[in-house]
């Protein structure tokens, strides 16, 4: 087997369908999309880093990461290193989900409000 092989990985975030569901307003929609679409670059970023190319939506590596990418995305990798490049974008997207949180955190006790 040919060890520098490329495979087709997606990557996805969700469930998407229970962020529209709970949204209230326009608003929570948004914040809802946005946020998904923060932790997508997330992931798009590790996969950057591990010479791993976007193919659908298509993102040149040499551009910035632009804003609004839907959850799920399609790259081309090497087939080697496909389970362990899904699992680096993965601990990429909990990371910045734990940094969101606990941003939300301090802002919410920075007006005296303390989480549970």
């Amino acid at each position: 087997m040919n060890e520098y092989r490329d495979a087709l990985l997606t990557f996805s975030i969700g469930p998407v369908h229970t962020f529209i569901a709970q949204a209230r307003r326009v608003a929570d929609l948004w914040a809802g999309s946005t946020l998904l679409s923060h932790l997508i670059k997330s992931a798009v970023n590790a996969l950057r880093d591990c010479e791993g190319e976007m193919v659908f939506p298509f993102v040149g590596r040499n551009v910035p990461i632009p804003d609004g990418l839907p959850n799920r995305f399609v790259c081309r990798v090497r087939a080697t290193k496909a389970s362990e490049l899904a699992a680096t974008m993965a601990d990429a997207v909990r990371a910045e989900w734990e940094e969101q949180v606990s941003q939300a955190i301090r802002v919410l006790e920075s007006h005296g409000i303390a989480p549970d």
